[in-house]
């Protein structure tokens, strides 16, 4: 694994646990009335599709179980 494509799957954990954060404890209609906190989920999302996108072809077939 390449030093980028560990400091692009630490970008995507970081997303992931952003969106944890903000949602943890929140039902889901509360989650569908608050612009805000739906705003900071999808820019963290945004995040991980970017990072995801950069992941080497080479890490990329090594796990080739994940839908890159």
């Amino acid at each position: 694994m390449s030093n980028s494509d560990t400091v692009l799957l630490h970008r995507i954990i970081n997303a992931i646990e952003q969106v944890e954060s903000y949602t943890r404890g929140m039902s889901e209609s509360e989650f569908r009335s608050r612009c805000m906190v739906q705003d900071a989920a999808i820019r963290q999302i945004e995040i991980i599709s970017a990072a995801a996108s950069n992941i080497s072809l080479e890490f990329q077939a090594a796990h080739s179980k994940l839908p890159w």
